[in-house]
C-alpha cells in the first residue's frame, strides 16, 4: 500500500488565551498561527508504507526548513525575503521554504539580433517565485564547440529580464546553440537552449541621419539672392 495521508481539517481557536499561546504538537493535536489567528488541527495519519517519491519529497521539504530556519536567523537575509510577502505566503520564512522548493525558469532566449559578432546582445527572460540571482550564457558551433561563455547582466529596467554581450566571433551562425542557465537564492538553477536558424537575426539597419529643412531663397529688388 502506498503511503497516502488522511485530508487535514483544522479548527480556529477563539477567545482562548491560553491555548492561543500554544504552539506546536501535543498528542495527536498539533497548534499554529496563521496571520495571528490560531489554529488545532489533528496530525495526519499515514497509512502504509511511502513510496519512493513520497519519500524523496519529504526529504527535500525538509532540507527546505532547515535552509528556512537558517535564513530566517540572518537578519539581512530575513530581511530580504520579507520583499516577497503575498497572500500566500505572509512571513519570510514561508517566502524561504517556497524559494528553497521552486527552481527558476528561462522562458525565452531571444536571438533575433544575433549575428555572430562581438557586441551583439542576446536578451533572455528568466524567472523565479523569488528572484534570480544570476543567468550563465553559452555558445556553442553545430558541431558542439564552445564558442564562448560567460554571465548575463541584469536588465534594471525590467526584474527578470537579462541580456548578455558577446565577445567572440561566429562566421558559422547556422546551427549554432545558445543556452542560459539561471540561479536562484537556494542555488536551484533552470536552463533552456535555442538553436540559431540561418536566416535569423535582423540585419543592422544604420539610422537616417535628419536633413534640415532650409527656407526657400528670396530675391531682392536688385536681383540678388537673400538666405
Amino acid at each position: 500500500m502506498s503511503g497516502e495521508q488522511t485530508k487535514i481539517q483544522m479548527a480556529k481557536l477563539t477567545n482562548s488565551p491560553l491555548l492561543q499561546c500554544i504552539r506546536g504538537k501535543i498528542g495527536d493535536f498539533y497548534f499554529r498561527t496563521i496571520r495571528g489567528n490560531s489554529y488545532i488541527a489533528c496530525c495526519p495519519k499515514t497509512t502504509g508504507r511511502r513510496t519512493a517519491l513520497q519519500t524523496a519529497q519529504q526529504n527535500r521539504f525538509r532540507e527546505a526548513t532547515k535552509y528556512a530556519k537558517s535564513k530566517m536567523n540572518d537578519p539581512k537575509m530575513k530581511q530580504l525575503y520579507e520583499t516577497g510577502l503575498t497572500d500566500k505566503k505572509h512571513n519570510a520564512y514561508l517566502v524561504a521554504v517556497s524559494d528553497y522548493l521552486n527552481a527558476p525558469t528561462v522562458i525565452e532566449i531571444d536571438t533575433t539580433y544575433y549575428h555572430g559578432r562581438v557586441g551583439d546582445v542576446i536578451p533572455i527572460n528568466a524567472s523565479d517565485d523569488f528572484d534570480v540571482t544570476r543567468v550563465q550564457v553559452m555558445i556553442k558551433d553545430k558541431e558542439g564547440r564552445e564558442i564562448e561563455s560567460g554571465e548575463a547582466t541584469r536588465d534594471l529596467a525590467y526584474r527578470f529580464h537579462w541580456k548578455y554581450g558577446c565577445r567572440s566571433k561566429n562566421r558559422a551562425l547556422a546551427g549554432t546553440t545558445v543556452s542560459a542557465t539561471a540561479f536562484d537564492l537556494p542555488g536551484n538553477q533552470g536552463s533552456l537552449e535555442k538553436v540559431v536558424e540561418h536566416s535569423q537575426g535582423k540585419p543592422f539597419v544604420c539610422p537616417t541621419p535628419k536633413v534640415r529643412s532650409r527656407r526657400p531663397l528670396k530675391k531682392s529688388r536688385n536681383h540678388e539672392v537673400i538666405e
